[in-house]
């Protein structure tokens, strides 16, 4: 069994303390998706992918119950859209299902496939919808789109309030990616196998991150690191899922880690 405390970024929290403004709409605006929103994606999603059940992708949909399992997490829905680039996402609020392209489905070996459902599958388990819908919405609010349905509400707040409000929320999703790449980790067991899923996601190319150096690539992060000037770390804070070599590199050090240790020596007992 994995629990969310064997992965969970220790900052993950405290950020989300810093959507304070934020998170005070939650019930506000998380009620809107549920009776408005939800009904509409729903059948979106219905009417333009394809269901994985035991008799469409069978050996998909065995090895999203396996992981669900791992992760004591209800089997989410899965449905295949289509898509020429890489890609899964998890939707819905209190009723989520995962989405994933079908590039993703076919390119995609047992177990690379096991850490891209693994880290939608975490999501859920950590709780990170509710946050994610009221984000979402809030900022939609502050663009004045929702007032009106909303019953006229309007946040008074200034232009450097709300920017560093969504700075805040772009460092809670950074971190909370980090979250469920360590989740999926632990699904997976192998740094080359997570290395090589977030490879093939940047190159959108099976046969191109066979030939990458890890090694060669994470030195890129150095070049990065270099250059601290404003608006080179404009570009850091702006993204919401950690740049690649980042990633990887939290993932070494979540695999060195006693927390990753201790799990991997309570699953082999």
């Amino acid at each position: 069994m994995i629990y969310s405390s064997d992965y969970r970024h220790p900052l993950e929290e405290a950020i989300r303390g810093e959507l304070e403004r934020v998170l005070a709409f939650e019930e506000l605006l998380t009620k809107y998706y549920e009776e408005v929103l939800f009904s509409q994606r729903r059948i979106e999603c219905l009417g333009k992918t394809v269901q994985v059940t035991e008799n469409q992708f069978p050996a998909i949909y065995e090895l999203l119950q396996e992981i669900s399992a791992q992760f004591d997490v209800p089997t989410p829905p899965l449905f295949i859209y289509e898509d020429f680039y890489y890609g899964a996402e998890t939707e819905g609020c209190s009723t989520p299902w995962i989405e994933v392209s079908s590039k993703t489905v076919r390119d995609f070996d047992r177990e690379e496939l096991a850490f891209i459902l693994a880290r939608q599958v975490a999501r859920i388990q950590l709780g990170h919808l509710k946050t994610r819908v009221t984000i979402e919405l809030f900022n939609e609010l502050a663009l004045g789109r929702l007032g009106a349905v909303l019953g006229g509400i309007s946040l008074g707040l200034s232009s450097t309030a709300l920017t560093t409000l969504r700075l805040s929320a772009k460092k809670w999703f950074r971190i909370s990616n980090i979250s469920m790449d360590c989740a999926a980790y632990l699904v997976v067991g192998s740094i080359s196998t997570a290395s090589r899923a977030i490879l093939m996601e940047v190159l959108n190319s099976k046969e191109l991150a066979q030939e990458v150096s890890v090694k060669a690539f994470l030195n890129q992060s150095k070049d990065m690191d270099v250059n601290q000037d404003v608006f080179s770390l404009l570009a850091h804070y702006d993204q919401e899922v950690p740049f690649a070599p980042y990633r990887i590199k939290e993932l070494l050090r979540f695999a060195s880690s006693d927390r990753a240790k201790a799990y991997c020596k309570k699953s082999k007992m």
